[in-house]
């Protein structure tokens, strides 16, 4: 059921589910149990909320599609009678390409199924996770996930919150085959990706870019850029850039991120396109022919 047409969900304190005696109170429509949303009907002063996330698709680029939420919950009271509580919500989902469609059942057929099959476990997909979904069943106390698969910035987003449980390692039959930077204790690393250079051959006759200072460097290699539209990624290979080892770019510090800021306003004129999405990046290359 999507429940975002329901209520916004910055408004739900917590759900209550109703099953026995749900007809006697609602009726017959209600035989099969009833979802009560409870508001929060006291609050009082301003709230703000904003996420956004990406989910895989057949690029393999993780926001090839893009979900964003943004809300803002009011109360306060007008009387001693009187309590108002406003609350709004837009949520905007890009549609799904058959190979998204398809891949909760891919990783079912791979995964889930022989492993249900061998413990007698029956397993439950919901695909894909949802840091505000996390947020609100948290909230109201009703979770209907027992694991989820998060990318790494929601990872951390989701530490910070408080939404997480700590990870009982040891009960991970093949935990040593899983590198011990890997394991951390929120979760593990189920997968890593990496960002390259890609180049047209017919824009570089007689030299080739080979680390991230080259493509700052348009004397030797002149001609316009395309780049990724965030800033994580562009953060991190601006410090490549600049010289700083790898082992040195986390954490981020206010000096490191000014430091990659300006390095990237330097580039900035000359990025042609600030691309969204993986299958954008060959085409780009060709047409530079």
């Amino acid at each position: 059921m999507d429940t975002n047409s329901l209520v916004p969900g910055i408004m739900v304190d917590r759900t209550e589910m109703l099953n026995d005696g749900a007809s006697a109170l609602y009726g017959t429509d209600a035989v099969g149990g009833v979802v009560n949303f409870i508001t929060r009907d006291d609050f009082t002063g301003v709230e703000l909320r904003a996420d956004g996330r990406g989910t895989s698709g057949a690029t393999n680029d993780p926001l090839d599609h893009n979900n964003f939420t943004i809300g803002a919950l009011v109360g306060g009271s007008i009387s001693d009678r009187l309590h108002i509580v406003a609350g709004f919500e837009y949520f905007k989902q890009e549609a799904l390409e058959k190979f998204d469609l398809d891949l909760p059942f891919r990783v079912e057929g791979a995964f889930f199924a022989p492993y249900a099959e061998k413990s007698g476990l029956t397993i439950a997909i919901t695909s894909p996770p949802d840091l505000t979904r996390l947020d609100s069943m948290v909230t109201s106390g009703r979770t209907d996930w027992d694991l989820a698969v998060l990318d790494g910035r929601s990872h951390w987003r989701a530490i910070d919150r408080g939404l997480l449980e700590p990870l009982d390692v040891g009960k991970i039959p093949n935990i040593d085959a899983i590198r011990p930077d890997f394991r951390m204790p929120y979760g593990v690393v189920t997968s890593t990706g990496a960002s390259v250079i890609a180049w047209s051959r017919h824009g570089f006759a007689d030299a080739t870019p080979t680390r991230w200072a080259d493509f700052w460097d348009l004397e030797r290699f002149p001609g316009k850029r395309g780049m990724y539209h965030g800033l994580y990624w562009n953060y991190e290979v601006a410090m490549l850039a600049l010289g700083v080892p790898s082992r040195d770019i986390y954490p981020v510090t206010d000096d490191k991120m000014d430091r990659a800021l300006d390095h990237l306003a330097r580039l900035k004129p000359h990025v042609a396109v600030w691309w969204r999405s993986g299958r954008n990046r060959p085409s780009f290359c060709l047409r530079a022919r």
